[in-house]
């Protein structure tokens, strides 16, 4: 089911105007222009972004027929992949977890939890740190395992390898993860020894903005494989590419 019109809609209800999707070669090829700004007034209201339309577009795909029933969130910022993961997945109760360390955290755990609960969805965004918060977190809230994951906090690759190990521990053995930005800030050998060190499989995601990656179990239900394998393509055609563009 389509998200994108409502997801949209519910931010400018509350006073916000979305910029997204825009083509890079338009903006002076800023590698940022194909992601989500959150505006007021013509300026920015936070420096941290909400994931592409794109990657917005690939968690329609991932729940059109996949509906796991417990999802955490780690790096909920100002709620869009929070809220869009509601909107994809209304079988399920989705978490979302930011530091609320700072102003703009804080802002935007309650600009979560408002549209939430304006709109009947069922997310909660709570302030917490990873790794140290995540389990007594996820048993408060969720009250069961994970089973399917966004990593979208610090984009360093220690901080994705605590992250993962942290959601590991309250996950279940059959759990997806999502990891954002992983070509884009080198992380790929994080995700590349997590998944072998579990007997997982690695999909890197090259149809994303942020050069997604997916761990997961090597079977998983059909619709969703199909949607991986819809946004992964070929990786060696991708290397290629990189290496020398057709032209």
């Amino acid at each position: 089911m389509p998200v994108i019109p409502d997801l949209i809609a519910l931010y400018e209800a509350e006073g916000i105007e979305i910029s997204t999707g825009l083509n890079s070669w338009h903006l002076k090829n800023s590698a940022e222009a194909p992601f989500t700004w959150f505006m007021r007034g013509g300026k920015s209201l936070t420096p941290g972004l909400g994931i592409a339309m794109q990657e917005v577009y690939l968690l329609e795909c991932m729940f059109a027929t996949w509906r796991p029933k417990r999802s955490l969130v780690i790096g909920n910022s100002y709620g869009w992949s929070t809220i869009a993961l509601a909107l994809a997945n209304r079988d399920g109760r989705i978490l979302g977890l930011d530091t609320g360390a700072d102003v703009q955290s804080v802002s935007g755990i309650h600009l979560t939890n408002k549209i939430a609960k304006r709109n009947a969805l069922d997310c909660y965004a709570v302030g917490a740190p990873s790794p140290g918060g995540v389990a007594p977190t996820v048993a408060r809230e969720l009250k069961g395992p994970v089973e399917f994951a966004f990593i979208d906090g610090e984009h360093t690759r220690e901080a994705l390898a605590r992250d993962l190990e942290a959601v590991r521990a309250v996950a279940t053995q059959d759990c997806v993860y999502l990891c954002h930005d992983v070509l884009n800030f080198d992380m790929r050998p994080i995700a590349a020894e997590f998944a072998e060190r579990h007997g997982m499989k690695l999909d890197i995601l090259t149809r994303t903005p942020s050069g997604m990656a997916v761990i997961r179990p090597a079977e998983v239900e059909p619709g969703l494989a199909r949607a991986i394998h819809a946004f992964a393509g070929s990786e060696e055609l991708f290397r290629r590419w990189v290496a020398q563009p057709p032209g």
